[in-house]
């Protein structure tokens, strides 16, 4: 089980390095055609937020993560990303990663809990760390036992997934080179998220 949570995290950790790479100047989906979303002003949209974005709170401090898009990969693998806006000393960023096999549109999907093939990913940026970037890797999945994040899609219209996301989440404690992921966690290092919405088209990670 161990090996299965170390190879995990190795896959997203990988994932998490490459999007950091593509992130530009503001726009909630740059390249997207935002037309095909909900209107969150729209009392009767379901919706809240713009497509391409998500919103809540982060260990009780309101957040907004821009340039949330989803994309899945040659295996068959699911990547929803989103970043911190505004945000440059810290460069916070959710990853959540699921097999599509098991995706099966709007439903509360517990990762941690019985969503299996399901991991949580936040990722901040060790700001101690001046020679290189490293980053705190926060992590639910069911394969580790630790962290719980319940995930509720509410719908999927034209491709545009939206929904909420609560949950605890603990950091993963890296071997001495600073990049790969140990298996073990910090239980007393934790983010907690708070009602999060999230409204994410399909896009262009990688």
């Amino acid at each position: 089980m161990k090996k299965l949570l170390v190879a995990t995290l190795l896959v997203a950790g990988t994932s998490m390095a490459l999007f950091s790479c593509s992130n530009g100047a503001y726009d909630a989906n740059p390249g997207t055609d935002l037309s095909t979303g909900k209107n969150p002003l729209d009392p009767n949209s379901g919706v809240t937020v713009y497509l391409g974005s998500m919103e809540g709170f982060v260990s009780k401090e309101k957040m907004i993560f821009y340039n949330a898009k989803y994309q899945s990969d040659e295996n068959n693998i699911r990547y929803i990303v989103a970043t911190a806006l505004d945000d440059p000393q810290l460069q916070r960023r959710v990853q959540i990663t699921v097999n599509n096999d098991n995706f099966e549109g709007p439903k509360l999907y517990a990762i941690g809990g019985e969503a299996f093939s399901w991991t949580f990913m936040y990722a901040v940026r060790d700001t101690n760390r001046t020679d290189r970037k490293v980053e705190h890797l926060y992590i639910a999945n069911t394969a580790s036992g630790k962290g719980n994040i319940d995930f509720d899609v509410k719908g999927v219209e034209d491709g545009n997934i939206r929904g909420t996301f609560k949950g605890t989440v603990y950091r993963s404690i890296l071997n001495e080179d600073g990049v790969t992921p140990s298996g073990e966690f910090d239980m007393e290092d934790s983010v907690v998220f708070q009602n999060v919405e999230f409204y994410v088209p399909p896009g262009k990670i990688w």
